[in-house]
């Protein structure tokens, strides 16, 4: 019998999130996430390395999103053991998403590499309908 694999959260970046491709030109998408838990004095925050293979890694990439997003996601949880540089062993918690959703607008003083400009608001009339700006709550 197999058990049901997946972890939800919500969480900032703790650094802007990154595309990748292998030597073999797969892409890969990956993002630090801060993850909150407890209250008061027994607060405190879990690091969750949220990663995308494949067209959703490209997808993903395209949002450029910068260190502090707001993001939620939930995928299959993966937790490996990896030797540290300087010796030892070191545990990483990831999690494989299968959904990604930005909660809120990207902080503020990060610039948009939007390449054309906006369309221009086109009057009402010349879209055929006649709209009456009065708000009625």
């Amino acid at each position: 019998m197999s058990g049901l694999n997946n972890l939800s959260f919500t969480g900032r970046l703790g650094s802007d999130a990154e595309l990748k491709f292998t030597q073999g030109g797969t892409p890969i998408w990956t993002a630090r996430v801060a993850v909150d838990y407890g209250w008061g004095e027994k607060k405190g925050t879990s690091w969750i390395n949220a990663k995308a293979i494949g067209k959703q890694a490209e997808a993903y990439g395209k949002l450029e999103l910068p260190k502090g997003s707001l993001i939620g996601g939930s995928g299959e949880l993966q937790v490996r053991e990896y030797e540290r540089n300087g010796g030892g062993t070191g545990t990483a918690v990831e999690v494989l998403l299968h959904n990604l959703a930005l909660i809120g607008p990207k902080p503020e003083g990060t610039q948009s590499r939007q390449t054309s400009k906006p369309a221009e608001r086109a009057p009402a009339a010349a879209m055929g309908g006649d709209f009456n700006d009065d708000i009625p709550f």
